[in-house]
C-alpha cells in the first residue's frame, strides 16, 4: 500500500512537471525572421522601425597579446562578433553598454579597461550606431583621456550618450533624439556610480530624479520623440534601483536597460498600463561580450523592440517585443559571442564546443528562458556558418566594387568606340559624356536630390552643430538646443541607396577625391559652353572684319575639397627596383601613378596627428633617398585631384610621379 502511494505520487510529481514545462515551451515559442520580415515589407499602412538593445561592451588590456597580430601594435577582434553580425543587419538602432575607453597606444596596456582603435572599428563594423558612456568604466579622472577617446568616436558612424566633450557640447546632443522612418527615439543614459564625482556634471549624466524628470519632458514634449530608451548603471544600488524603477517607467520611460552590476543577466519585468502601452525593465542585462565563463557573468541576452506607426493616424506603438540568448565561449584559443539559439538547433556547427561548454551554454540558456518567462518570447534568426561567410565576402564585395565599375565601364566604352570606327570610319563628334570618367552605364551612382534654400536639414560632416544632422544610413540626429523644434520628413533609404552610400564613401576615402565626377561634369559642361562661344566669335569674325569678340574667359579657381581624416596608419615598402633576389617576388604595375610629398636623408614617420590626410603614405628608397608617396593609382586624372589636394594644404612642393614597369619619371602639371 506504502508503495503504491509514493508510486502515485512520484507519478503526479511527474506529469505536474512535465505539464509545466510544456507550458513554458508553448510560451517560449521561436519566431522565425524569414515570415516576420515578409509580414512587416507587405504592410503598406504603417512604418516599422525596428531596435536591438545590447549589454555591456567591456575590453581588458590583458586581451591584448591574445589579438595581436604579428605586426606590432595591431590587433584582430573580426572572431568577436563574427557568429552575432548577421543580427545585426536589419535593425535601424543597435545600442549597446561602452565600458571601455581608447587612450593612444602607448598608453593602451597600462589601464586596466583600455582598448586600442581596432576594437572600436570592430564595434562600428558589427553594426553599433549607438552607445552608452556613462559608467565608470568608460570614462576615468583623466580629462585628457576622456576627450581622447570621445574624438576617436567622433571620427566613426556611432552616436554616443553620457560623455561629452563641456558643457556647449552636452547642451546640443542631450536628450540624443535620432528620427527614421518618420519616428522619433529618445536615448537616455545615467550612473549612479560614486567613482564619477571627481567629473564636472557638464561632462557625465548623474542619475537624479528631478534632472531624469526634465529630460523626459524635454524628449516628449519639445523634442518630440515617441518612445524613450534609458540605460542606467546601478553600480548594484539595489535599494534606489527598487524605489525609482516604477517613478521613472511612469513619467514616460518606455524601457529601462539596466547595467553595472558586474554579473550576468538576472531578471525582466513586463508592465501593461491601462492605456495599452507595454514597458520593459530589464534588471541588469549583463555583459554582451562576457569576461570570464561563470555562470553568474556569463549570460545575456539581445532585446528586440519593434514600433510601428501608422500612416493613417501618426500613433507609434509597441508591435513586437523579443530576446534572443547571448552566450560568450572563452578558452585559451577563442573569445566568441554566440547566439545560443543557433548553436542548439545546429544551425552554427563549426564551433566545436566541448561537453562542459555545451552544458554550461545550456544552463544560461534555461536560466534566461524562465527569466522572461510569460513576459516577451525568444526570437531565432535562421542563418547558418555558410550565410555567414558570405556575410563576410559581401562585405569584401562592397568595398571593392566600386573600384571595379570604372574598369567595366571603361571596356564598355572602349567596345562601343571601336565599333563606331569600324561602321564609320571616324571617332563620333565628341559631346562631353565621352571624356566623364565613371560613367554611370549601370545607374551605380545616386541620383542627388534637389536642394532648396529654405531647407533646415543638411547632409553635414562637421562633428557638432547647431541644425540637424542627416547621416549618411538616413538617421537625423535632433540637436537639444534648438530654439524651434520641427519635424522634417526625411526619406528611407532602400538597401541599394545604402550599399551605394557606403561603397562611394569609401570609395571617396580611399583616394581622398569628394564628388570628383560632380566637379568633372561642371568643367566640361563649362568648356563646352566656352567653346561654343569662341566658335561663335570666330564665324562674326569671318564676316566682318572690323567684328570685336566680346569672349573674354575667366581663369578658373581650384577649391580644394573638404577632407575628413581616417583612422591613421603608414606602410613602409622598399622600392622594387633595390628588392633583394631573397625576397618574394611582386608584381610590378604596368604604369600607376602617386604623388611626392617630401624627400629625405633618413627615415622618419610621419606625424598623422599634424598631417591626417597623409593617412596610408608610403616611403621607397631609391637613388640614396627616401621618398615619401601617397595615392596610388592607375588614373592620372584622378591623380592630379589628389596634387591639387595635397598641395592646397600647405605642400607647395609635392610633385606628380609616374612608374613605368618600374622606373621612375616626373610628369609635368599646369597649375
Amino acid at each position: 500500500m506504502i508503495f503504491f502511494l509514493r508510486s502515485s505520487i512520484l507519478f503526479i510529481l511527474i506529469l505536474l512537471v512535465q505539464s509545466g514545462y510544456a507550458q513554458f515551451e508553448k510560451n517560449s515559442v521561436r519566431n522565425t525572421s524569414i515570415e516576420y520580415e515578409k509580414d512587416l515589407i507587405a504592410d503598406t499602412t504603417a512604418n516599422y522601425l525596428k531596435i536591438m538593445l545590447c549589454g555591456d561592451l567591456i575590453h581588458k588590456s590583458q586581451l591584448l597579446k591574445k589579438y595581436g597580430q604579428s605586426s606590432p601594435g595591431k590587433y584582430s577582434y573580426r572572431s568577436w562578433f563574427r557568429q552575432v553580425k548577421p543580427l545585426f543587419f536589419y535593425p535601424d538602432y543597435v545600442v549597446g553598454s561602452l565600458r571601455s575607453f581608447f587612450p593612444n597606444r602607448g598608453n593602451v596596456s597600462t589601464f586596466p579597461n583600455s582598448a586600442p582603435d581596432e576594437f572600436l572599428a570592430e564595434l562600428d563594423y558589427t553594426g553599433f550606431n549607438v552607445l552608452m558612456m556613462s559608467n565608470a568604466d568608460a570614462l576615468t579622472d583623466r580629462e585628457y583621456l576622456n576627450q581622447m577617446t570621445l574624438k576617436k568616436m567622433n571620427y566613426s558612424d556611432i552616436f554616443r550618450v553620457g560623455s561629452y566633450r563641456d558643457s556647449s557640447d552636452k547642451k546640443s546632443n542631450f536628450p540624443l533624439v535620432l528620427e527614421k522612418k518618420d519616428m522619433r527615439i529618445a536615448f537616455l543614459n545615467y550612473s549612479c556610480d560614486s567613482l564619477l564625482l571627481d567629473l564636472p556634471s557638464h561632462q557625465v549624466n548623474f542619475f537624479e530624479i528631478d534632472s531624469v524628470r526634465k529630460d523626459v519632458k524635454k524628449a516628449r514634449d519639445t523634442m518630440m520623440a515617441e518612445f524613450v530608451i534609458a540605460y542606467i548603471d546601478w553600480a548594484k544600488n539595489d535599494s534606489l534601483k527598487l524605489t525609482k524603477v516604477a517613478e521613472l517607467l511612469n513619467m514616460g520611460i518606455d524601457v529601462i536597460i539596466g547595467t553595472g552590476n558586474g554579473e550576468a543577466f538576472t531578471n525582466a519585468d513586463l508592465l501593461a498600463y491601462s492605456d495599452g502601452t507595454l514597458k520593459l525593465h530589464i534588471d541588469n542585462i549583463g555583459y554582451f561580450n562576457a569576461e570570464s565563463n561563470e555562470r553568474a557573468r556569463d549570460k545575456s541576452a539581445v532585446i528586440e523592440v519593434v514600433l510601428k506607426k501608422d500612416k493613417a493616424t501618426k500613433k507609434v506603438t509597441t508591435h513586437d517585443m523579443g530576446f534572443i540568448p547571448i552566450w560568450t565561449l572563452m578558452d585559451n584559443d577563442r573569445y566568441a559571442v554566440l547566439p545560443i539559439s543557433n548553436i542548439e538547433e545546429k544551425y552554427i556547427e563549426d564551433i566545436n564546443l566541448n561537453i562542459i561548454q555545451y552544458s554550461a551554454m545550456k544552463i544560461a540558456l534555461t536560466d534566461m528562458r524562465f527569466a522572461f518567462f510569460d513576459k516577451i518570447p525568444e526570437l531565432h534568426y535562421d542563418y547558418n556558418d555558410r550565410i555567414v561567410e558570405n556575410v563576410e565576402q559581401t562585405s569584401f564585395i562592397r568595398k571593392t566594387l566600386m573600384r571595379e565599375q570604372d574598369k567595366i565601364n571603361e571596356v564598355v566604352k572602349n567596345s562601343a568606340l571601336d565599333e563606331y570606327v569600324s561602321l564609320f570610319g571616324s571617332k563620333p563628334p565628341s559631346h562631353g559624356s565621352l571624356d566623364i570618367p565613371y560613367e554611370d552605364i549601370w545607374g551605380m551612382y545616386p541620383k542627388k536630390a534637389m536642394k532648396f534654400n529654405n531647407e533646415c536639414i543638411r547632409d553635414t560632416t562637421e562633428i557638432y552643430g547647431e541644425k540637424d544632422e542627416l547621416s549618411p544610413r538616413g538617421v537625423l540626429n535632433v540637436k537639444a538646443n534648438h530654439r524651434i523644434y520641427t519635424r522634417e520628413r526625411v526619406k528611407v533609404l532602400t538597401a541599394r541607396e545604402k550599399f551605394i552610400i557606403d561603397s562611394t564613401r569609401k570609395y571617396n576615402d580611399r583616394f581622398i577625391v569628394v564628388d570628383s565626377i560632380a566637379e568633372l561634369k561642371k568643367m566640361l559642361k563649362k568648356k563646352k559652353q566656352d567653346s561654343m562661344r569662341r566658335r561663335d566669335s570666330l564665324f562674326q569674325a569671318s564676316l566682318n572684319p572690323n567684328y570685336k569678340s566680346s569672349y573674354n574667359p575667366e581663369p578658373e579657381i581650384y577649391k580644394a575639397p573638404e577632407y575628413k581624416p581616417v583612422p591613421k596608419s603608414g606602410v613602409y615598402t622598399q622600392a622594387e627596383t633595390n628588392r633583394n633576389e631573397d625576397n618574394i617576388p611582386v608584381k610590378n604595375i604596368e604604369e600607376y601613378f602617386l604623388v611626392q610629398m617630401f624627400t629625405l636623408s633618413s627615415k622618419k614617420p610621419v606625424d598623422l596627428d599634424k598631417f591626417p590626410y597623409l593617412n596610408g603614405y608610403e616611403i621607397r628608397y631609391e637613388e640614396g633617398f627616401y621618398r615619401y608617396y601617397i595615392g596610388k593609382t592607375n588614373s592620372k586624372l584622378l591623380a592630379i585631384e589628389l596634387l591639387k589636394s595635397i598641395r592646397s594644404k600647405g605642400h607647395p612642393d609635392a610633385m606628380l610621379v609616374k612608374y613605368t614597369n618600374g622606373i621612375r619619371t616626373a610628369v609635368k602639371t599646369n597649375f
